[in-house]
């Protein structure tokens, strides 16, 4: 029988599974570009708020403000080496090792709930909610309002946009990566079942 007309759970084997990997290839190549420049910007904003917050000799600028900029760069460099690590990996994928190999690392990559990533991911927004929250108590709210209802304005906007980016996040990896993580998952199945 040629292989070429074999069918496993709706996938054609050889043309299809060519145009799969086909497929990873186009979206590795194109998330590391994407990483490369998110990588780049994270570098450049983590180096601006080192300059403002911390090199900065202006005497008005007091230990609150200076420990804001430590927040926002510590947020920035962690992730910074985090999309290093991400792109070093994904520059690193070898297509010539054997299809089930390929295809169990593309789906872990290809995940939205990757816990590592989250957990960084999560530290991250709340390092940035932290920092933010301490620059808007620290100037542009009125001193009438205590500590904590400063806070509570500042999360008013703060959760939403989180939210929001949270949801396009998932809405673009549900139309670009869910279709090609099911095809994977399903020729990993027919590849340990066989």
């Amino acid at each position: 029988m040629n292989n070429n007309t074999d069918n496993t759970n709706g996938i054609t084997a050889g043309s299809n599974l060519e145009s799969l990997i086909r497929k990873l290839k186009e979206e590795d190549s194109r998330n590391v570009k994407m990483l490369h420049r998110i990588y780049i910007m994270y570098i450049v904003i983590a180096v601006l708020f080192s300059g403002m917050y911390i090199l900065n000799p202006d005497p008005d600028l007091g230990f609150y403000q200076r420990l804001t900029g430590a927040i926002y760069i510590l947020a920035f460099t962690m992730m910074t080496f985090v999309i290093r690590k991400d792109y070093s990996i994904l520059r690193q994928v070898d297509y010539t090792q054997s299809v089930y190999h390929v295809f169990k690392k593309a789906s872990e990559r290809y995940r939205f709930w990757e816990t590592k990533r989250m957990v960084f991911t999560a530290v991250f927004i709340l390092l940035i909610d932290i920092a933010v929250s301490m620059v808007f108590n620290g100037r542009y709210l009125s001193e009438s309002l205590t500590w904590i209802e400063k806070t509570l304005i500042v999360q008013a906007f703060y959760i939403p946009v989180i939210a929001a980016s949270f949801t396009i996040g998932w809405l673009q990896w549900r139309k670009t990566k869910k279709p090609v993580l099911e095809k994977i998952n399903s020729v990993i199945k027919d590849l340990e079942g066989a």
